[in-house]
């Protein structure tokens, strides 16, 4: 085919090209004209990766945490509250060394009340008086969650499982301690613990020694001390 005729049909074909690409570009920004609860086409096809670092850094940091706790269950006869204390040597941002003190206030619940009331008996309890442990805590889960278009907040998940020793009514004995739960970042350096706490060690009553379990709800406020690198 004669050049010129090669170059008359290109030209001829520039208008349809041109139309097409067109076509293209104006599919392209329709696709990204997407109500906000749909994804493009290209992001629902391709692997997706969280790519965002902490919000708060906590690699070689103090924290410093002080809260109370009440009963769940393992009271018997008894309602117990704590206050405690706390302090974390933050590893690196999964791991964490805990040392935990607690004094422990107990009274009579509803139960124990009408025990007394009735047959005039006081429960047969070993309660505790006040508890020291030492944990090893593993955040498992970062993430965030936003209350308004504005307003965002960090949390971690975390587990902790660690030793001490319970002062009780017969004297002081070892106790396991575990514990799980979420901090929520209420900004860079400033924490809300929320938190199940299991202790389990052996009580001496009137009818021997026992394994007991005390389960407790945990609220905490903590704060970070150290260099934020973030």
């Amino acid at each position: 085919m004669a050049p010129a005729t090669i170059g008359l049909l290109a030209i001829l074909a520039l208008p349809w090209a041109a139309r097409a690409q067109d076509g293209g570009l104006a599919d392209a920004l329709e696709e990204l004209n997407l109500p906000p609860w749909r994804m493009p086409a290209v992001a629902r096809e391709e692997r997706l990766y969280a790519v965002q670092s902490r919000h708060n850094d906590l690699a070689g940091r103090h924290e410093a945490t002080v809260g109370g706790s009440v009963q769940m269950f393992g009271g018997g006869h008894l309602s117990s509250r704590r206050l405690h204390a706390g302090y974390l040597r933050h590893l690196d941002a999964r791991w964490a060394l805990r040392a935990n003190a607690a004094k422990v206030f107990n009274s009579l619940n509803s139960s124990g009340r009408l025990l007394l009331a009735r047959r005039g008996l006081v429960p047969d309890k070993d309660y505790g008086r006040t508890a020291l442990d030492i944990q090893a805590s593993y955040n498992a889960i970062y993430g965030k969650f936003r209350l308004t278009m504005d307003r965002t907040f960090y949390f971690d998940g975390y587990g902790a499982l660690g030793a001490g020793v319970i002062d009780l009514r017969s004297g002081a004995a070892p106790m396991l301690t575990g514990e799980a739960g979420l901090v929520l970042w209420l900004g860079r350096a400033t924490g809300l613990r929320l938190g199940i706490r299991d202790e389990f060690h052996r009580e001496r009553t009137g009818r021997g020694r026992r394994a007991r379990h005390n389960v407790m709800a945990v609220l905490s406020a903590g704060r970070l001390f150290g260099q934020d690198r973030g």
